[in-house]
């Protein structure tokens, strides 16, 4: 994912804002700390949000390392600010808007869920409040990138770009090929061409 985010999100001397809906302990957002050494620093904010307090405490622990590690003999450190938040994606007001939001593995954990939510979604399952509260959190001309072990390209396609979520070409699916998780391919950018 960090790989696609370099390629594809457009440098920038203020810093880029990532989001991650269900940061857990944070390895995905930190691979932020470093650029390959192919490009210039880019400086970051980023925001990970988990509902669980224990991944939050685990995430700063994992940041702490990561920040102490010395440097990847390809890599060049970024300017990057983390602010790690215990939130609820689903039922949490959110007034900020992020360049790019990232979902590894969270939408699928959601649509495990037959038990419906209460709150702004009342009475409706997790796997269809989630792709409304991630639309209100991609800035205009921003990203949605995310990675699924239980959809098809397809599927992600239907429940992320309804025309009620507002751009379509906000949203980049990630799909596993093959086992393991991290043997990716872009699937397709609905909207835009990105390869």
């Amino acid at each position: 994912m960090r790989d696609w985010a370099t390629r594809h999100l457009p440098p920038s001397p203020t810093p880029l804002r990532l989001l991650e809906c269900g940061c857990g302990n944070g390895t995905l957002l930190l691979s932020f700390l470093t650029s390959p050494s192919s490009s210039r620093p880019q400086p970051f904010h980023l925001t990970g949000i988990d509902y669980s307090p224990g991944a939050i405490f685990l995430a700063k622990g994992v940041e702490t390392a990561h920040r102490s590690a010395p440097l990847e003999d390809e890599a060049v450190r970024n300017e990057v600010d983390v602010d790690w938040r215990v939130g609820d994606i689903l039922r949490d007001k959110f007034t900020e808007e992020w360049d790019l939001v990232l979902d590894k593995g969270t939408f699928d954990a959601l649509a495990l869920s037959s038990e419906p939510i209460d709150g702004e979604g009342e009475g409706r399952l997790p796997s269809r409040v989630y792709p409304e509260k991630v639309a209100t959190l991609v800035r205009e001309g921003g990203f949605f990138l995310i990675t699924s072990c239980n959809f098809t390209e397809e599927e992600i396609r239907r429940r992320f770009t309804r025309p009620e979520l507002g751009e379509s070409d906000t949203v980049v699916a990630l799909v596993p090929r093959l086992y393991p998780i991290q043997d990716l391919y872009i699937s397709e950018s609905f909207g835009r061409d990105l390869r």
